[in-house]
């Protein structure tokens, strides 16, 4: 329901509040008013919606979360100067693994008048997941099962390209084998083919025994008792780099192995198989 006022050069929609239910699984609501119903100046409505109706889902989220199964979304759509603007989003997704992904912040239209663009992304994101693999789609593909994940940033862009900023992500932070990730990626493709790139990441890995990171890695590693390992990860131009390693063992008896160096300049694509290596070994023991 709404009323329609002011006069037929620039009509008013006043009190705007409609509501919109699809049986028990699909909820939505718009209440607000628009000053000129022709133009869109003063537009300011407050929508809601909730639904667990997958078809509807995949029309607002990206593939790679095309199997959650509730989301639930509050934001604001104004019109400012001549744009388009949604503010004050607070969207919540959840998937059947218990992945949920929690988006905050605003999106900018433009003016419509080249189309369905979107001008602006800012976006604070924060992820929990029960298991490393039901989040492992937002993380690497080889990663194996480590415990819960959660993690945060900041998704900035638009439709031209995407950045992800502040970015943090800390799995199994309370268990006996941990890694946490912190950085930035600055450039995120929005069409298919383009790998990102400007990726700058410093990654920590903590295990109170040799072991644990040797079966969760699949790899055979002497026990070596209490590891911790830190490095950095660039990679820009097609080309990888693992730069600042330093990786440090120690057990009960006094034995102590430290390794630092980095691995430069690695080509994903081209006949350059590796890259430039640079290590230091040194060994103490009783």
């Amino acid at each position: 329901a709404a009323d329609i006022g002011g006069n037929m050069a620039s009509p008013r929609l006043l009190d705007l509040n409609v509501s919109i239910a699809e049986e028990s699984n699909t909820q939505a609501t718009a209440k607000g008013s628009v000053d000129n119903i022709f133009n869109g100046d003063g537009t300011d409505v407050f929508i809601t919606g909730s639904t667990s109706n997958s078809d509807i889902i995949q029309l607002f989220l990206p593939p790679i979360m095309a199997d959650f199964t509730q989301l639930d979304i509050r934001s604001r759509l104004r019109k400012q100067q001549a744009d388009y603007v949604i503010e004050d989003i607070i969207a919540n997704g959840t998937s059947q693994q218990g992945l949920a992904m929690k988006a905050v912040g605003g999106l900018n239209f433009g003016d419509f008048k080249e189309g369905f663009l979107l001008k602006e992304i800012d976006l604070d994101l924060q992820l929990t997941s029960p298991t490393t693999g039901a989040a492992k789609r937002f993380l690497i593909n080889w990663l194996p099962e480590i415990g819960p994940v959660n993690g945060k940033a900041r998704l900035k862009g638009s439709t031209q390209g995407l950045s992800l900023e502040d970015l943090s992500i800390d799995i199994n932070e309370s268990g006996s084998l941990k890694v946490t990730s912190t950085g930035r990626i600055g450039k995120i493709p929005t069409q298919k083919g383009v790998n990102i790139s400007e990726l700058d990441l410093d990654i920590s890995i903590q295990a109170e025994k040799t072991k644990l990171l040797s079966t969760a890695l699949d790899i055979p590693i002497p026990e070596l008792g209490l590891v911790s390992a830190h490095f950095r990860i660039n990679y820009t131009d097609d080309r990888l780099q693992f730069n600042d390693v330093d990786v440090r063992t120690s057990n009960t008896m006094g034995m102590a192995v430290a390794l630092s160096g980095k691995v430069g300049e690695i080509p994903i694509t081209g006949p350059e198989p590796y890259g430039d290596v640079d290590f230091r070994i040194h060994m103490t023991a009783p």
